[in-house]
């Protein structure tokens, strides 16, 4: 919205220049994006939310200038009317909740003519087109008042009554633009005796316009239902200046004030006579009331603000204060307002955002003696979206297929479910006891909808039947990770594996839980050789691998050799592990001597058995060691693979010597072996 800064003077004696008025608007919420040079004179350009159509006009603009500087408003443009006759229109309004009110005047006699210079300069300037001095009348009061008027061309009506309805089924008319429009159902219509002459709150009618030769005239003034106007305006594709301001809500108690208005600058610019006003309002405005505490000022703004004060701000914004009941009403023109909170970011922004100092917040410290689950979960779940994880929430319901499709037997717990007696669908018929199926089930949604980089977990409860009348409850962290090897260059079946035991080392370690191990796994859903369980002390809680091809191949997923890796850890027992507080150790400052060892050793001795050998061998010497290769197949007898292992030697006292360390790892190979079975390759 654009307005000439000379025309906000006519309403508040403000010698500012426009640049501090601009200021004072935006600190005060009002924000002004530009002041433009258009013929001579000064424009605002304000940006106006959506909630505020009370400042869609020179007045309302004024009445925050009047509060933020508290210099009082010239509210008094009506001009003294002297009515010669009754008026001979009669209005009917059949549809009150689309129409809470609807006024009009007749004026006879007029003569339309070019507007004078002041009135085109003043609608230019604010961005509207000059037509003639009728049509600029009521687009000046718009723009002044906030309140859209029509005018029509009172030989054009037929008969002498107006009616306010809906459109209904197949109604059709011209609007002043030429083009035939057909009516949603719900539009508002401006009726004369037998036919459609405006589209209400939008639009005038072609046939009804001001012409050349127009002598008489009657200009409505209306509140039309915000909802209404919304609906018709988008189905119609049709936004008009009027549409803008009714769709946010004008001001029903202003609506003769504006026709008053437009009707002394009527007979001041283009003669004639007016008939009384015809005013029919079946539904009276009923201002609400709002509970207003002012101790809760200081709470939600962190200020001490004088009561005088607070009085001075919400009176000068035309709020009623009900000191009896401690209640606040707004005016007719604040429909936003409807909470307590609403009142107190008024009396805010009006005595100045920047006048409200910045403080560090304090908080009340206090040791959680329930332990900090909450908190470590909030930490695991950030861990996951940074690792590129997305979190997905699931029903917690399945059916007895699930654990068929994942090969569970009868022997597991897993199958003692419990049955709900009511299911809703029939995959729901009982409470999860394993969250993989879900995440399987996402998985499936996704790749159907063209999503090809799927990394998702769910943290939820499973409930596993017990003799006791409560089942047993499992808080478990589950993730799945989805890889197509043919839109890769290369393929290596193991990459994902990999990657997916390194986010669970990096989560316990994260959380400074140095303890754990991984062991191959008798999960049944999960591919011998890429499946593990998660071992803390002496605890199994949780597992990780890749799905069987059987699992993989009963998923509806058209894609060839799909990968799909997912794991389970107890968060009961997880958060439950005491973490090792580390020490520090400086780092050495003689060289490190690397040497390798390849085996063959039998397939089932897994890569973290030969590791905790070589770290316990009697040498403190061994600072670390590490696989590097895992192989079985071609070359590789039956039943064997070749593990290959980095040992790093090192020593915080001395420079170590090439032959001591080749000694060293001999007796190193020769333990492994020993312990293991397996020979040098």
């Amino acid at each position: 919205m654009q307005i000439p800064y000379s025309w906000i003077q006519d309403f508040i004696d403000i010698n500012e220049p426009a640049s501090k008025v601009a200021h004072l608007l935006t600190m005060a919420g009002i924000e002004t994006e530009a002041i433009t040079l258009d013929r001579g004179q000064q424009a605002l350009v304000i940006e106006i939310t959506p909630n505020r159509g009370d400042c869609l006009s020179v007045l309302g603009i004024c009445r925050e200038l009047s509060a933020i500087t508290n210099i009082p408003l010239n509210n008094s443009n009506i001009k003294t009317i002297n009515y010669e006759t009754n008026s001979d229109i009669s209005i009917d309004i059949k549809d009150s909740e689309i129409c809470c009110r609807y006024a009009g005047i007749v004026i006879k006699g007029i003569k339309v003519n070019e507007s004078p210079e002041w009135l085109k300069t003043r609608l230019i300037s604010s961005g509207i087109r000059a037509l003639n001095n009728v049509v600029d009348i009521t687009n000046y009061i718009q723009l002044e008042y906030g309140q859209p008027l029509h005018a029509f061309d009172l030989s054009s009506l037929n008969g002498n009554s107006i009616s306010i309805n809906k459109a209904g089924k197949n109604q059709k008319i011209k609007t002043i633009d030429g083009i035939d429009r057909v009516m949603p159902e719900e539009a508002v219509i401006i009726f004369d005796q037998s036919r459609p002459i405006a589209i209400g709150g939008i639009m005038g009618g072609f046939e009804t316009e001001i012409r050349d030769l127009t002598t008489d005239i009657f200009i409505e003034s209306a509140y039309f239902n915000p909802a209404s106007i919304r609906a018709a305006s988008r189905k119609l594709g049709l936004k008009t200046e009027s549409s803008y301001r009714f769709e946010r809500g004008a001001d029903i108690l202003i609506v003769v004030d504006a026709l008053k208005a437009a009707a002394g600058l009527v007979i001041e610019l283009c003669g004639g006579n007016a008939c009384q006003i015809t005013d029919i309002y079946p539904i009276k405005h009923k201002p609400i009331e709002i509970g207003f505490d002012r101790l809760n000022v200081k709470r939600l703004l962190g200020i001490e603000i004088a009561d005088n004060e607070i009085d001075r701000i919400l009176t000068s914004l035309g709020f009623v204060i009900n000191p009896i009941n401690r209640t606040v009403s707004p005016p007719s023109y604040r429909g936003d307002m409807e909470l307590p909170a609403d009142i107190i970011e008024e009396i805010a922004r009006i005595y100045g955002y920047d006048r409200i100092p910045s403080v560090m917040p304090k908080t009340e410290v206090s040791i959680n003696k329930s332990g900090s689950s909450f908190t470590d979960r909030f930490k695991i779940m950030d861990y996951l979206r940074q690792a590129g994880f997305t979190e997905v929430i699931n029903y917690s319901f399945m059916s007895a297929e699930t654990l068929s499709r994942l090969n569970i037997s009868k022997g597991d717990e897993r199958v003692r479910a419990v049955s709900i007696k009511n299911p809703l669908r029939k995959d729901h018929t009982m409470m999860r006891t394993i969250i993989i199926p879900s995440l399987i089930n996402n998985l499936v949604f996704n790749l159907n909808r063209g999503s090809d980089d799927i990394n998702i977990y769910e943290i939820s409860k499973t409930f596993i039947k017990t003799d006791d009348i409560l089942p047993k409850e499992q808080l478990l962290l589950s993730g799945l990770s989805f890889s197509n090897n043919s839109q890769v260059l290369w393929s290596e079946p193991a990459g994902l594996f990999y990657r997916l035991k390194g986010l669970i080392q990096g989560l316990f370690e994260g959380f400074g839980l140095w303890d754990y191990k991984f062991k191959p796994t008798d999960q049944p859903f999960l591919f011998k050789g890429q499946a593990l369980d998660i071992i803390y002390g002496a605890d199994n809680i949780g597992y990780m691998g890749m799905l069987s091809p059987d699992v993989v191949t009963n998923i509806d997923i058209k894609l060839k050799n799909p990968m799909i890796a997912v794991f389970s850890i107890n968060l009961d027992s997880f958060l439950n592990l005491e973490a090792k507080r580390l020490k520090y150790v400086p780092i050495s400052k003689y060289p490190v001597i690397n040497r390798d060892i390849a085996m063959l050793v039998d397939y089932s001795i897994s890569a973290g058995v030969i590791e905790e050998l070589i770290r316990k061998f009697p040498d403190k010497l061994i600072a670390d060691a590490e696989v590097f290769d895992s192989y079985a197949g071609k070359n590789i007898p039956k039943g064997k693979k070749n593990l290959a292992f980095h040992v790093i030697y090192k020593s915080n006292e001395r420079t170590l010597i090439e032959t001591e360390v080749d000694e060293l790892h001999n007796r190193l190979v020769e333990y492994v072996i020993s312990g293991t079975g397996g020979s040098l390759r």
